[in-house]
């Protein structure tokens, strides 16, 4: 998936992805609808932390698709044992 993760801390989960390799980004582009895209990459993410009922905050927060409106996607999950 040209994605990085690392746990710089017990509390902290990093991401980065490639410039432009996100799958899901590309998919989207293609599809021409990429103004309109929430990212469901970074949602699974989140749902499933919240399934797991893991208290977390992600930095930056996100609506949008983060390569699409900041041209990268990384950013910081902190986890709150």
């Amino acid at each position: 998936m040209n994605i990085k993760w690392h746990f710089p801390a017990k509390d902290r989960l990093t991401w980065a992805f490639e410039k432009d390799s996100c799958f899901a980004y590309k998919g989207i582009c293609t599809m021409g609808v990429i103004d309109g895209y929430e990212c469901g990459v970074l949602h699974r993410i989140r749902c499933w932390l919240k399934v797991l009922e893991i208290p977390h905050e992600f930095d930056p927060q996100f609506h949008r698709c983060l390569m699409h409106t900041r041209g990268e996607c990384s950013g910081t999950i902190r986890l709150q044992f």
